[in-house]
């Protein structure tokens, strides 16, 4: 018999899903996690929408490219509800550590404090996902 023994047995809950697509339209990745600005709204979400651009690598390395980060936030609770991401690299992968924020209910402010690797021939000390939060969460003070 197969692994995982009387464990895999146990019921467990599952804690549901959030909407995580990426797609390549030549060399354009484009990703989109979570709720989009409009559907946020449709929900009655108080909505706070922050878009930055920034490299997807040191700007300095060959093969850096623009990456185009937009978070959307509850402005009430802070709570981090969905993004939307292109670029020719790195987009689809930024997409995928947001929607873990956004799947445990992370705030802007939870998201500002992660530590994410930096090495210049892969990300930039500031990487587009963290110049995105504080821009964000700024923004959503001033408010």
């Amino acid at each position: 018999m197969g692994g995982g023994g009387e464990r895999s047995r146990r019921p467990h809950a599952v804690p549901g899903a959030i909407r995580a697509t990426a797609v390549r339209a030549f060399k354009l990745e484009v990703a989109q996690v979570g709720l989009g600005s409009e559907e946020a709204k449709l929900a009655r979400f108080d909505v706070a929408v922050e878009t930055v651009t920034g490299s997807s690598r040191v700007a300095v390395m060959p093969g850096s490219k623009k990456v185009t980060v937009t978070l959307i936030a509850d402005r009430r609770s802070r709570r981090l509800l969905g993004a939307n991401l292109f670029g020719e690299e790195g987009a689809v992968l930024r997409a995928n550590t947001i929607a873990v924020g956004v799947q445990h209910g992370m705030t802007v402010d939870d998201m500002q404090q992660w530590d994410l690797a930096y090495s210049p021939p892969f990300t930039p000390l500031w990487d587009p996902v963290l110049i995105a939060a504080n821009a964000l969460q700024k923004k959503m003070y001033k408010q």
